[in-house]
């Protein structure tokens, strides 16, 4: 309860503070995050478990990746439009599920025990981790899990600390923020807009993190001139693999899609 009302308070200070430039973002945690962390981990203990992956969520995601990979060579190998079509549309799906099962949970360091190795280097390999699940969708993996684990998990649905529930000019997601004619009807163009999120968060929040816009750019690893070269390299490669790489198994499969 004490945690609830401090989160309460939080919020409604934010409400006041997304009207002032500049705006002060914290860092840390909510106590409500620090609490509930707590007892999850707490229970984990009591029931002999632990949040890491176990055998069958490798085998999961294992699967999804050796399915993606087929579906991969089945539109390069493809003879006709629509096996080209069926093959990589399938490979962006399955890749999807990977990113989503595995890159979620390297963003929370939840795939595997770093028993084994330094903290450093277990932080180095969840960072390439993520960064090559992610590499099919386009999305950068160092801004997408500064922005998911210390922004939204911290201050989960607080107004003016979770980046999630910003106001944007085609969402309306809080009482607080601008009203606008359009958004009554956001139920109806919501599908379209979830449908093109992987691109929104690829193209438009990546490189707004990337230019300063959002405070997200500042606590990534992402710094200075490393941190372009690995930003755009990333980049680059989705659309080498994305896109260079299938038109060219397009023209010498010795086929041309039709526009």
């Amino acid at each position: 309860m004490r945690a609830c009302m401090r989160c309460r308070q939080v919020s409604e200070c934010a409400v006041v503070n997304t009207l002032l430039k500049p705006r002060i973002w914290r860092t840390g945690d909510s106590e409500f995050n620090r609490e509930l962390r707590d007892a999850a981990l707490a229970y984990l203990r009591q029931a002999h478990d632990h949040r890491f992956a176990d055998a069958s969520q490798w085998l999961k995601c294992g699967g999804l990746g050796v399915a993606a990979c087929g579906a991969a060579m089945l539109a390069a190998l493809a003879h006709d439009v629509y096996m080209f079509l069926a093959g990589y549309g399938a490979c962006v799906v399955l890749a999807m599920l990977v990113a989503v099962n595995l890159g979620h949970d390297a963003a929370h360091e939840a795939v595997f025990r770093a028993v084994c190795f330094s903290p450093a280097t277990a932080r180095w390999l969840y960072a390439w981790l993520g960064r090559a699940v992610a590499l099919p969708l386009g999305i950068d993996s160092e801004y997408w899990r500064v922005r998911h684990v210390e922004f939204h998990h911290a201050f989960t649905n607080i107004a003016g600390l979770d980046l999630d529930p910003e106001e944007s000019f085609l969402l309306c997601q809080t009482p607080f923020q601008i009203s606008r004619r359009h958004p009554r009807y956001q139920y109806l163009y919501w599908p379209l807009l979830v449908g093109l999120g992987l691109s929104y968060v690829g193209w438009v929040l990546d490189w707004a993190d990337r230019l300063g816009r959002t405070p997200v750019g500042a606590r990534s690893s992402l710094q200075g001139a490393r941190g372009w070269m690995v930003f755009l390299g990333t980049k680059l490669a989705h659309v080498l693999l994305m896109l260079i790489f299938p038109v060219t198994a397009c023209r010498f499969a010795s086929f041309r899609i039709e526009s």
